[in-house]
């Protein structure tokens, strides 16, 4: 199953950020990846895909990744894929969203919500995964 991931529609520099949080607003770093959709179905079979719906081309998922993905049947995570645009980091996932997380459809719910339940879900997740800090 794949569902688009939520985007924002615009991006502010670093030194804007303490402004935002004044005023009550959450904000996220951007790390320069590949946005990626990480479907896991019924059975915990783990599929990635770009944020286009496309399968990735220059990456292959770490046997520990797609162990660990599994255990969340009927869920659905947003990731930066940091692997190919420089740097030198490879297979390193970046998790800054969940749209549904075992079976229970998380769209409408607040940034802030989601963040405690992808936090309370990955807590325990592989050295190459980590999930988004919010400011």
């Amino acid at each position: 199953m794949f569902l688009y991931p939520p985007r924002p529609e615009e991006a502010i520099s670093v030194g804007m950020i303490q402004g935002f949080e004044a005023r009550g607003f959450v904000a996220q770093i951007k790390k320069n990846g590949t946005c990626s959709i990480a479907s896991i179905g019924p059975s915990g079979a783990v599929q990635f895909y770009t944020r286009h719906g496309d399968k990735h081309k220059a990456w292959t998922p770490s046997k520990e990744t797609v162990q660990y993905l599994s255990k969340f049947p009927n869920s659905v995570f947003v990731f930066e894929l940091l692997h190919s645009k420089g740097g030198g980091v490879r297979d390193t996932l970046y998790f800054f969203d969940v749209i549904m997380l075992k079976n229970e459809e998380l769209i409408g719910s607040t940034f802030t919500e989601r963040m405690k339940i992808l936090n309370k879900a990955l807590m325990m997740a592989p050295k190459n995964m980590s999930v988004a800090e919010v400011h």
